[in-house]
């Protein structure tokens, strides 16, 4: 509506010149003078609504390059930030419970575990017999556990430290001494088994969050581990609790 008003102004404003000047034409005449006027200020329109519509798509090009790179940008900043996170080792547990990196041996005055195998048990439809061993050696998938049960009790009573050298196993006696070995890079530490579990995936055992950190797969999570049960080192620990 508004161009129609436009042509019309245009027009009237040729037939104005033309009176004042004394011009006879008939209208003919008058709008093959105006009409490549009026096509040319379409044109004109045309082009600059073109261009208008090609500076809005190379806009939203733009806009589209700059929300992928920030979307890129901060993916990259996640993953390195999960590549140097590190657990908190030294985090306080009560008033006078802290990290400590102790031997599967090592016990204080202040042990309060106990000698336990105790009687079968049932865990998400599987049946597990917990039995005294003189030989044992066992293959699977191992995992670790930290933070979650830094501070707690075990099933034999001690309280767990994820910076000591100990395990959960589902039926070797409590506490007992075995060998983690990971088959993936042959490394292998001594820990002790002070608790139940685990009972998820297939994992064979729980080692502490630093005996993980000695085996090399803290940041994998799980590993292809060997389990072998030390009878002499436990026969010796379970003296020296005896004796405390």
């Amino acid at each position: 509506m508004r161009r129609k008003s436009n042509h019309l102004v245009t027009l009237a404003n040729y037939l104005v010149i033309a009176a004042k000047a004394g011009i006879h034409c008939s209208t003919t005449t008058i709008f093959a003078r105006v009409a490549p006027r009026l096509r040319g200020d379409d044109k004109l329109k045309e082009d600059d609504n073109q261009k208008k519509d090609e500076a809005k798509k190379a806009n939203y090009g733009w806009n589209l390059v700059l929300l992928n790179y920030f979307i890129i940008s901060l993916l990259l900043l996640n993953l390195t930030n999960c590549s140097n996170s590190r657990p908190n080792y030294k985090k306080p547990l009560g008033k006078n419970y802290q990290f400590r990196d102790r031997k599967a041996d090592e016990i204080d005055a202040n042990y309060s575990g106990r000698y336990k195998i105790g009687d079968p048990y049932q865990i998400n439809g599987i049946i597990y017999y917990p039995q005294d061993f003189e030989n044992y050696e066992e293959y699977g998938r191992a995992s670790w556990y930290g933070d979650d049960f830094h501070g707690k009790k075990t099933a034999n009573g001690e309280t767990y430290n994820m910076g000591d050298m100990t395990a959960a196993h589902p039926i070797l006696p409590l506490p007992s001494i075995v060998r983690v070995t990971n088959l993936d890079n042959n490394k292998s530490v001594i820990v002790r088994v002070n608790d139940r579990g685990p009972f998820a995936k297939n994992r064979i055992i729980d080692v502490s969050q630093n005996a993980a950190v000695k085996l090399g797969f803290r940041m994998n999570g799980t590993a292809n581990v060997k389990v072998e049960f030390l009878e002499a080192e436990t026969k010796k620990l379970l003296k020296k609790i005896k004796n405390q």
